[in-house]
């Protein structure tokens, strides 16, 4: 079996295109080298594939040529292709990201048909963190790849998407050879207790980032005390008992919900930002400890497709797992505010706007606002991210007393004489 990470760096934002400083990424990649040859993996079965020069304890990178330019995670199935088809996987392989790390010795897995993955268990789509290919796979690996080159137009969300399509759909060529097998080869923070409880032990694979907070505290009393000492040397562990100097709070909300208000607010609460649609932090990396980014959604409908951060195809959705890749590449911790308004004055608030083709009815405007909540908890839910709902009724009826309490929790100062208007009485009075 071979040991094998991919990782390209990319012109993009788009789907995790450019998720890590160089810096970062290489004390991940030594860190994973290091733990392999502590395992007993041996040198030329531990393969790294990079479009970048990358070499630590005698390992050197495959160069990679064949690069998807448009989505950071396609590479993930771009790279074992090209390392097929030049002879340098000729044996089963297990593929997987520089986060997911080994927790004791393994065989390779037994399993019906070509490639395997393990399912959040929450939901049935596959963790594509960590998969498990046999050498005889290089015909469905083709399919998959061909499927993502072909279509970089569809709106999906990650790569995870086109595999859900390719073990679900009745289109799909591939649907007998690619297995779900026990969660225990790739076990993470995402539904984390579901797939822990249903994981044979010894947990074979742990997928967390040891430098995050949130992750490393569900599965600090379940690794190996060698791999902690590992991290500690790469100086990926950090103080992992102190809360993050570094805050960014990520303010979301449908359309006409206040966000652009509440951004506002904690600006004057002490955070560095605006409440424009284009802001300074789209485009340059924030410095300070306390920092506000805000999306409505959908944000910037107008012009979706040339805007950072937003999901090309939609409607102006915002690509809110590469802004969250951002964030904490730079060291933050990321919480989201959640920002809430009557419904029905919320959707007479965007019809009353008047210009906007996706809400310029009372039932387009329903929609949107059910679809922008779905999408903003999901990310939530996914990233296991602190959160907060700000209800604009409450900031009408009690203002700063109100949102002092929540900056209160957040540890940021107090405000004073806030001018809020009741927008609302207007669709009912």
């Amino acid at each position: 079996m071979k040991n094998v990470i991919i990782y390209n760096q990319i012109k993009t934002t788009y789907h995790g295109g450019k998720r890590y400083t160089d810096e970062k990424l290489i004390r991940y990649l030594n860190c994973q080298i290091d733990w392999s040859l502590n395992l007993g993996w041996k040198k030329e079965d531990i393969i790294i594939g990079t479009n970048f020069d990358f070499e630590y304890k005698g390992i050197k990178n495959y160069n990679l040529k064949n690069i998807c330019e448009y989505s950071g995670f396609n590479n993930f199935w771009y790279g074992p292709l090209e390392l097929m088809e030049n002879g340098i996987l000729d044996d089963d392989f297990w593929l997987h990201d520089h986060d997911s790390w080994q927790n004791t010795k393994f065989d390779f897995p037994q399993f019906n048909g070509e490639i395997a993955g393990c399912e959040y268990i929450g939901t049935p789509q596959w963790n594509c963190g960590s998969i498990y290919f046999k050498k005889t796979s290089k015909p469905i690996l083709e399919y998959i790849v061909s499927l993502m080159k072909n279509n970089p137009k569809v709106p999906v969300s990650s790569d995870e998407e086109w595999i859900a399509f390719c073990r679900f759909d009745e289109h799909s060529e591939i649907r007998n050879y690619l297995s779900s097998i026990n969660t225990t080869y790739n076990c993470g923070v995402t539904h984390h207790n579901l797939r822990y409880d249903k994981a044979t032990k010894p947990i074979r694979v742990f997928s967390f980032k040891p430098d995050k907070k949130s992750d490393f505290d569900v599965v600090k009393n379940k690794i190996d005390t060698d791999l902690l000492n590992i991290f500690k040397k790469h100086k990926l562990l950090g103080d992992n008992n102190m809360s993050n100097p570094k805050t960014a709070f990520l303010i979301f909300g449908t359309e006409s919900s206040s966000t652009r208000f509440i951004t506002n607010c904690f600006i004057k609460a002490g955070c560095q930002g605006s409440s424009d649609h284009d802001q300074s932090i789209d485009y340059e990396d924030p410095t300070d400890d306390k920092v506000v980014w805000r999306r409505s959604f959908p944000h910037k409908w107008d012009d979706p497709d040339n805007f950072p951060y937003i999901i090309k195809g939609t409607i102006g959705w915002p690509d809110t797992n590469s802004m969250y890749d951002r964030l904490t590449n730079l060291g933050y911790e990321v919480k989201v505010i959640v920002c809430m308004r009557d419904w029905f004055a919320c959707s007479r608030s965007a019809v009353d706007i008047g210009y906007r083709p996706h809400t310029n009815t009372m039932e387009k405007a329903y929609d949107n606002s059910k679809e922008s909540y779905k999408r903003i908890f999901s990310f939530i839910n996914d990233k296991n991210l602190d959160y907060m709902v700000i209800s604009y009724e409450s900031l009408i009826s009690y203002k700063e007393k109100y949102l002092n309490e929540i900056f209160k929790t957040l540890d940021l100062n107090e405000v004073q004489d806030l001018d809020v208007r009741n927008e609302n009485d207007k669709y009912y009075l």
